[in-house]
Parts: structure tokens; sequence; C-alpha cells
């Protein structure tokens, strides 16, 4: 685990563990209890850490990156809409398989920006695809529509369900309450159909899968009576509607509030780190824990499963986030986020530069358009090259129409 940004989280309790002494005195569960302790704390560390470089990234995101991100799409639409001119004008003298290529280079950026603006593009696919291509893609549209139908008995336009692109959020609003019905319905689908798969991996378990299964239920129902127990003791310290002070009725009312939050998600390392908090706010009280070995033993295996869950949740917080999806969580700071940003940055401005530097060597030269599509034809060449496929064959699966 890399230098963390709160130190104070490492050393805090460190000194204070719930078994003090001499450690040669300590059974080995009880070493491997306090052990356990540490590393979830350093783990509410990381994730603690994690959360306050998302809000960096975001920051970085929204007003650096997003600006930039934007200019593509525009730009990319100008480029396109001067690659459409071109190949519906001939404007330029093109061979068979150029314009064939065109054509398809036209018609792959039409299926990859439809979710951006579907409007837009589907407008540039109705000039572009042949009857054929045309035919098919309504054949399946209907066929949809019509399963749709038959399934949640709704009649929808796809088109239109799919649309993206609106001029006020009130008019996003309208569109969502118009298919409000059908959103809620195609969610319980999905949710159906995951329970119904659920169920099915459920009837094909191995008797050892069920066993061991069996033996986990057994060992979180002893857990839970050690839980509930050690629960019992703490509340009735710290319960605010015993305390008269009101100092020390806030803070156990925010104790009091944490522990049934540990308590409700079965956390023991949570629950252990409060009784030491108590401890703190309440000097020589009665809440010594006196657990044997065994109970121990499952303690630190709980333990250990929380400590997964916290990296987990660290490392998939910075996957769903679009600027740290392929950075390493543990090797994270706020220097190598910064590069990042200052990477990601720089990427996108030379692209843009590049669409921008294109589109003027399009008007400019029409003629220049051959090299676009001298390059294109080379990347698909390269692609297919490795399923062993001709430039002939390549030739057909072009010719679409």
């Amino acid at each position: 685990m890399s230098k963390t940004l709160f130190p104070e989280l490492e050393t805090e309790h460190q000194s204070k563990l719930v078994w003090k002494g001499n450690s040669s005195s300590f059974t080995k569960a009880q070493i491997n209890f306090n052990k356990a302790l540490q590393k979830h704390k350093l783990a509410m560390a990381k994730l603690k850490e994690t959360d306050y470089l998302l809000e960096i990234a975001n920051q970085a995101y929204v007003t650096k990156i997003v600006p930039q991100l934007n200019l593509s799409k525009e730009l990319e639409k100008k480029r396109l809409l001067s690659f459409v001119d071109l190949f519906l004008n001939a404007k330029v003298k093109l061979g068979k398989k150029q314009k064939e290529a065109l054509r398809e280079l036209i018609l792959e950026a039409c299926e990859e920006g439809m979710d951006e603006d579907r409007s837009f593009y589907l407008n540039i696919l109705y000039k572009i695809e042949t009857p054929e291509e045309r035919n098919y893609r309504l054949k399946e549209k209907k066929k949809a529509e019509k399963y749709f139908k038959k399934k949640f008995g709704l009649d929808v336009d796809l088109d239109e369900l799919n649309k993206t692109d609106f001029e006020s959020r009130e008019e996003r609003e309208a569109h969502e309450e118009k298919y409000k019905e059908f959103f809620e319905k195609y969610a319980e689908s999905q949710n159906d159909f995951e329970y119904t798969q659920q169920r099915q991996r459920a009837k094909t378990k191995s008797k050892t899968q069920l066993d061991k299964e069996k033996k986990l239920a057994e060992a979180e129902k002893i857990l839970g009576a050690d839980i509930n127990k050690l629960f019992k003791d703490l509340a009735k310290l710290i319960h605010p509607d015993r305390e008269q002070d009101e100092e020390l009725r806030s803070k156990k009312s925010v104790l009091m509030t944490a522990l049934s939050n540990a308590r409700d998600n079965m956390n023991i390392a949570e629950i252990l780190e409060i009784k030491l908090k108590v401890d703190e706010l309440i000097p020589d009280n009665d809440s010594e824990i006196n657990f044997n070995d065994s109970t121990l033993t499952r303690f630190v295996k709980v333990i250990n499963e929380k400590i997964k869950e916290l990296e987990q949740t660290a490392i998939q917080k910075c996957s769903n986030h679009p600027l740290l999806q392929h950075l390493n969580v543990n090797k994270l700071t706020p220097e190598t986020l910064q590069n990042h940003v200052n990477e990601v940055l720089n990427a996108t401005i030379s692209e843009n530069e590049e669409l921008k530097d294109e589109i003027e060597h399009i008007e400019v030269n029409p003629k220049y358009i051959k090299v676009i599509i001298e390059n294109y034809q080379e990347e698909m060449n390269d692609y297919y090259s490795d399923f062993n496929i001709t430039e002939e064959e390549l030739w057909h699966i072009f010719n679409r129409g």
C-alpha cells in the first residue's frame, strides 16, 4: 500500500489494541486479531484517500477534459459531414473500392455516434445506406418492436425510444415520462431474468458447494450471536437517552448511530473500533472483551473479508471513473493523478488538432479524402489479416449492397 494522505488514520489506535500487555503472553488468535484490526484501519484510510482523489479527478475532468471532449464531438460531426458531401456529390473522382471504403467509413462513424446524437447520425444513415441495408435494419427494428409489444403490451418506436438529443430539459423529461412504463417493465424483466439465472445456478450446485454454504451459514449464525452480545454491552454504555450531560449525549448519539450501522452490516471490525472510542469516552467502563480463541478466529475471517470489500470498493470507484479506469489504485497519489490528467488532456488536444488539420485539408483540397480512405483501408486490412481474410474477401465484406 502506498503512503497515505491521512497518516493519522494509520497511527490512530495502533497503541490502543483490544488485546494489550506483554505480546509474548498473547495467543496466536489474539495476535492475528490485533493485526487484522490494524489492516482494517489501513484499508479504511486507503478508501478515504481514494474518495479524496476522486474529488480531484472529478474537478479536473469537468473543467479540463469535458470541454475538449465536447469539441471532439463537434469536430467529428463536421468532418463526417464533409465525408458525406464528397460521397453524395462526387466532388472527387473515386474508384469503386475507394467509394465503398468511404461509405463504410461513414457508416462506421454513424454506428459509433448513434448513442451521442441519434437524430444527427440517423439522418446521415438514411442517406448513405443501401436499400438492402435499410430494409434489413427496419426489419430487425420491427421485429424488436413486435417482441416488446408481445412481452410488455406496449407500442414503442425504437428510434424515438432511444432518442438522446433533446433541445431542453422539459423535452427530456416529457420523453422520460412517455416511456416511463416501458423502462419500468424492461427493468423488471431484467431482474426476473437475473433471478431465474440465480435459481438455475442454485439447482446445479454440487454437494461440496452446498456443504460449504451450510457451514458458512452456521458460522454466520454464531458470529451474529457474538456481535449482538457486543452490541448490547456497548449500547447500554452509550445510549444517548440515558445521558444527562448535553455534550456527552451528543457524542454518544454519534457513536450509537455508527454502532447500529456496524451491527446491521455485521461489521465486527467497525464495532471493535467503536469499542475503542467508547473506552476513550468512558474510562474504566465495564465493556471488557472476553472472547475465546475460536471466536477471535471467526472475527479475523470476517474482518479480512471486510478488508477485501474495502479494497474492492476503492478499485471499483476508480474503474467507474472515466479518468481513472486504467490506473492502479494502490499507486494513485495527487502527483500521479495530476500527471495522468495532463497526459489525457494533452492527448485529447492533440487529437482535436489533428481533426482540425484533416478538416482544413479536405476544405482546401478535396482530393485529400483519398489519403484518408487509403489509411482507413490499411487499418481494415491489418485488422482482417489476423483472420486470414484476403483483400478480395475484404472487398466483399465492405460491399454490403
